[in-house]
């Protein structure tokens, strides 16, 4: 949803295309990168998409590996 987003953005506000706008791909990719989940962003550090998971104890005040194992429940 986010990629969708980015490439209709892409056309709305670089290309000028008055039909990019406010198109579902845009709302949807919103919702995805505004209303994101604890269970989604464990698994980028499960699947070794990022390192820094400091930021993600930060935020949820729970390592992935504890997230993940708390979704399961």
């Amino acid at each position: 949803m986010i990629r969708k987003r980015f490439l209709d953005v892409y056309r709305r506000d670089i290309l000028k295309e008055a039909e990019a706008q406010g198109t579902q791909a845009i709302k949807d990719g919103n919702r995805a990168a505004h209303h994101g989940d604890a269970v989604g962003d464990a698994s980028l550090y499960e699947f070794g998409l990022r390192e820094d998971e400091f930021l993600l104890f930060d935020i949820y005040g729970f390592s992935a590996r504890e997230i993940l194992s708390l979704s399961k429940c």
